[in-house]
């Protein structure tokens, strides 16, 4: 199965019956994850001619992360980096994450 018919069908699930079109709810919500604020979405959306509250995109926002994370389990890795540093004959530990 492609990567766009497994996301097509986990909208089509999220967001059946719903009251926006789910190719608008999908739209905003990609617009949101690649960085942009709530209130910019939102006036995306107001251009387009949809008036969505900010708190419905981020309700959106979250409905698809539970189903991703439902569907693939993803885990959250954090990873660390320990690096030994000496100045003037004291040794110090980076941590970087």
């Amino acid at each position: 199965m492609k990567a766009r018919q497994v996301i097509e069908e986990i909208l089509n699930k999220v967001f059946k019956r719903h009251r926006f079109p789910v190719s608008l709810k999908a739209e905003a919500v990609i617009l949101y994850f690649k960085g942009l604020s709530l209130r910019t979405v939102r006036e995306f959306l107001l251009h387009k001619g949809y008036e969505v509250s900010i708190e419905a995109i981020r309700e959106w926002y979250h409905a698809v992360g539970k189903a991703l994370q439902a569907i693939y389990m993803i885990a959250v890795w954090v990873y660390v980096d320990e690096t030994k540093v000496k100045v003037r004959d004291r040794t110090y530990y980076l941590y970087v994450g």
